[in-house]
């Protein structure tokens, strides 16, 4: 909003008085920044907040939550980006997990120190849990509220989500990804290569499928096909039958492949080996591919619901040139690029996501971005990372 103020003059020469102050809305067109946020400490950049590796969370009333590494805070931010709360680990120990919201506003939030927060949204504390190692993956939320968390020690927990107590737990034995959260319950866990599908009630194992190598990324689930797909360390991309884990087929995506998204017509997309994949979900076949002109590394993708996909390029620092949001559109060309900051991925990359304005939220570097988009979440049960735009993990 800029407040002006306005004065007519007419062909005698003849000036008004001034009008009274007019509030207008200034909105920058698709592909620009809307605005963005930061923590940034120009006598020690070390000190300042990075933002690369944290991913938001958007409540339904448009409140907006990010964790930080280095200043060890969950921040909540209003619809405009303007400040609301900061809540501080009080042992210092940094949110590096995406928070999760749930429908009653609730924020979950783990930490590296192994703490998982229920905060109310006004950022005061609903109770917390302590585990034996850091919780740097998201939970997810069952439809019952239950909540589903692995921590690095490699067990699965299920946690009551009036108090925090546990309801049963999963020895999963290696690997740490986000679970997810089928239609019908049934949660989804990794351990190494191996996928487990679990009943909600008890934790027994249902089914479990194996991949060639270790699991890289939690599943993405197509609701209406009734499948999820999988993605291992070596770039392969599988569908796997939700009913029995019977696989249907596998493709090859190259290094560095990220956790699928679908879009209302069941395409997926994904990157992986420096490029931007639309594949066929009937056969795996590859529909067409889109190169950037730099590649250091890649976010995974959202999808629009007018078929645009959002992903973020890291560009190497040697070649002077910042990171860079692009969007492509349904048949593969491009849309449109923004540059925004510099950043240094590590293990986790933070992901794009989409809210019902077609505003698009990442975080890059030492600032937290939302930059204008066209269409709110594709109508699919996995637009995004962690399913939707309150990072449940749970398709429906």
């Amino acid at each position: 909003e800029v407040m002006v103020m306005v004065r007519a003059k007419n062909s005698k020469g003849k000036v008004s008085n001034w009008s009274e102050p007019l509030v207008v809305n200034v909105s920058p067109g698709e592909g620009n920044v809307l605005w963005k946020f930061g923590y940034y400490d120009p006598e020690s950049t070390e000190d300042s907040a990075d933002f690369t590796s944290h991913t938001f969370a958007i409540s339904q009333d448009r409140q907006i939550y990010i964790g930080s590494a280095d200043i060890c805070a969950l921040i909540c931010r209003k619809g405009n980006g303007t400040r609301r709360w900061e809540f501080i680990d009080p042992e210092e120990e940094e949110f590096s997990v995406a928070p999760v919201i749930a429908p009653d506003g609730t924020v979950y939030a783990g930490t590296e120190g192994g703490k998982l927060y229920a905060l109310t949204s006004s950022g005061t504390i609903k109770w917390q849990v302590t585990f034996r190692s850091g919780v740097i993956c998201p939970p997810a939320l069952g439809a019952d509220g239950t909540i589903y968390v692995q921590p690095e020690d490699d067990s699965v927990f299920a946690l009551d989500s009036s108090n925090g107590a546990r309801k049963w737990a999963f020895y999963a034995g290696g690997g740490v990804r986000s679970p997810v959260v089928g239609p019908d319950g049934t949660v989804y866990v990794s351990q190494d290569d191996t996928l487990f599908a679990l009943d909600p009630v008890n934790g027994g194992i249902k089914w479990r499928f194996g991949m060639r190598q270790a699991i890289a990324v939690s599943p993405a689930v197509d609701v209406s096909r009734h499948v999820l797909y999988l993605v291992d360390d070596d770039g392969w991309l599988a569908s796997i039958n939700l009913g029995d884990g019977s696989k249907n087929w596998e493709l090859w995506g190259g290094n560095n492949a990220s956790e699928p998204v679908i879009d209302e017509n069941g395409i997926i997309y994904f990157t992986g080996g420096g490029r931007l994949w639309a594949i066929n979900p009937d056969n795996g076949s590859e529909i067409w591919v889109w190169i950037p002109p730099v590649v250091e590394e890649m976010s995974m993708p959202a999808v629009s619901s007018e078929g645009i996909v959002y992903f973020l390029v890291f560009s190497s620092n040697v070649l002077g040139a910042v990171d860079t949001l692009y969007a492509v559109n349904h048949d593969g060309s491009r849309r449109w690029a923004v540059g925004l900051g510099i950043g240094t991925p590590l293990d986790f990359i933070s992901a794009p996501k989409i809210d019902d304005r077609g505003f698009i939220y990442i975080g890059d570097g030492t600032r937290a971005w939302c930059v204008v988009g066209k269409g709110g979440p594709a109508a699919s049960s996995w637009p995004m990372y962690q399913a939707d735009i309150m990072n449940t993990g749970r398709a429906r």
